[in-house]
C-alpha cells in the first residue's frame, strides 16, 4: 500500500495517471503539467481495494502508464480490471520502454505528444 505521491494529488480531479516509479512519476508531472500521478514500488504491485476505492471516489478516468515490456504490458492491463466505477485505460508509449527513457533519448514535447495522441487512439478501448 505504499503509493508514490498519493498525498500530494488533487482531492478531486478528472483524470489520475499511474506509472511504476518515481523517475517516470517526475518526468510525467514535468512533462504533462499535471501533480496527478501517482507511482506504484513496481509494476507487481497494487495497492489495496480500498485506496482503489478511494481513488475512484476522488477522480474520472485512470491512465496507466507502466513500461513497454512483456511484464509492464501485463501489468498494466491487469490494473485496468481492478478499477470497478471508473474508466481505466493502460497506454504503451511506442519509441521507448518508460517515460523517464522517451524523455532522455526524444524530447519534452515528443513524450507529451506522444501520450495525447495515444490518449485519443485508445482511450475506452481494452
Amino acid at each position: 500500500n505504499n503509493v508514490g505521491n498519493l498525498h500530494r494529488i488533487d482531492l478531486k480531479g478528472d483524470e489520475l495517471i499511474i506509472t511504476k516509479s518515481y523517475k517516470d512519476c517526475r518526468v510525467l508531472i514535468n512533462t504533462l503539467q499535471t501533480k496527478n500521478v501517482i507511482w506504484f514500488q513496481n509494476e507487481g504491485m497494487f495497492p489495496s481495494q480500498e485506496i482503489i476505492d478511494d481513488l475512484e471516489m476522488r477522480f474520472n478516468s485512470f491512465l496507466i502508464i507502466f513500461d513497454n515490456d512483456r511484464q509492464g504490458i501485463l501489468s498494466a492491463n491487469k490494473l485496468t480490471e481492478v478499477f470497478k466505477i471508473k474508466p481505466a485505460k493502460a497506454i504503451f508509449l511506442n519509441k521507448h520502454k518508460d517515460p523517464s527513457t522517451y524523455l532522455n533519448k526524444e524530447g519534452r514535447l515528443d513524450l507529451h505528444t506522444e501520450i495525447n495522441t495515444q490518449k485519443q487512439n485508445n482511450y475506452g478501448k481494452s
